[in-house]
């Protein structure tokens, strides 16, 4: 939900920006509503959604859901990472995802770098693909980036390969002070 934030904001004051990290973002433009709630019917993908909702979740599910799809070996990190996942506003996420929240092509100026997983179970290559295509960002441009890495789960910085996205970040952040 932080990206589509964000990138609402962008919308309205990029003046104010320096640079921006689209980090396992939801979706430019807006979320698919129809395809999301169709989505539901994946166990992984209902189980965050509940969980983001405010249903207590077991840790051995939350460990399957969509925020980690089973790369987190340790369930001593699973059960400190279940506690630390707090309840979203539904209103919130339908209003912040489902309304659009960019339209056309973005025409700022300031550094991105949209970066997210193949793997990533909310906001896979199709969605990373689209926000890309919005702010014009490719591989090879030092201020408009966009990284799709392998075998990373939607939480990113929590993944045990987290080294992998936090170096490109790093780069993207050299490169562009």
């Amino acid at each position: 939900m932080g990206g589509a934030i964000v990138q609402k904001y962008i919308k309205k004051h990029s003046n104010k920006v320096k640079g921006l990290i689209l980090f396992a973002s939801a979706t430019a433009k807006r979320m698919p509503y129809f395809k999301t709630l169709f989505g539901l019917r994946k166990k992984n993908l209902r189980i965050a959604a509940l969980k983001a909702w405010g249903v207590k979740v077991s840790d051995e599910d939350i460990a399957g859901s969509a925020f980690f799809d089973n790369r987190i070996k340790s369930m001593n990190d699973i059960a400190r990472y279940n506690k630390l996942l707090h309840r979203e506003s539904i209103v919130i996420t339908f209003v912040s995802l489902y309304l659009p929240y960019y339209s056309g092509k973005y025409n700022g100026n300031i550094p991105i770098l949209v970066i997210g997983s193949e793997d990533d179970s909310y906001f896979p290559k199709k969605s990373l693909i689209k926000t890309s295509d919005t702010y014009d960002c490719t591989e090879n441009n030092k201020e408009k980036q966009s990284i799709l890495l392998d075998n990373l789960c939607h939480d990113m910085m929590l993944d045990p390969e987290c080294e992998i996205p936090a170096k490109r970040v790093l780069e993207f952040l050299d490169n562009n002070k």
